[in-house]
């Protein structure tokens, strides 16, 4: 199935959700009709043992009209998320870090390393 190049939207906070952490989205263009919730898990900056630094966030969202539920990793690197990154979140939310329905959402391809683009 064809995918698309980029998917666009607007984000509101939710303001019921404590914390400002949470947020709500919905699509722009033929995508209007779709909407969904996301929330920030964690954030940081991540060293490699080269000592080259990368700052990240990791993102929950709920299912939408087109979309199982699932995790999102961002990075501030052009050419995305890197590796060992994407390996250490992997292991510490495989661990239980970011509670138990988090965990078993990611037990499968749940959990995607996301390229930004300068749109």
């Amino acid at each position: 199935m064809p995918q698309p190049k980029s998917i666009r939207g607007v984000d509101t906070p939710d303001e019921s959700v404590p914390g400002g952490a949470a947020w709500n989205w919905r699509g722009r263009g033929w995508l209007k009709v779709a909407s969904s919730h996301w929330e920030v898990l964690g954030w940081g900056e991540f060293v490699d043992q080269e000592g080259k630094r990368e700052r990240w966030v990791v993102t929950w969202f709920a299912k939408s009209m087109f979309t199982p539920p699932g995790v999102d990793v961002y990075s501030e690197r052009k050419e995305g998320v890197g590796g060992k990154l994407l390996e250490e979140i992997r292991r510490v939310v495989a661990e239980g870090a970011a509670g138990e329905e988090v965990r078993k959402l990611c037990e499968g391809e749940e959990l995607r390393g996301v390229m930004i683009d300068d749109a």
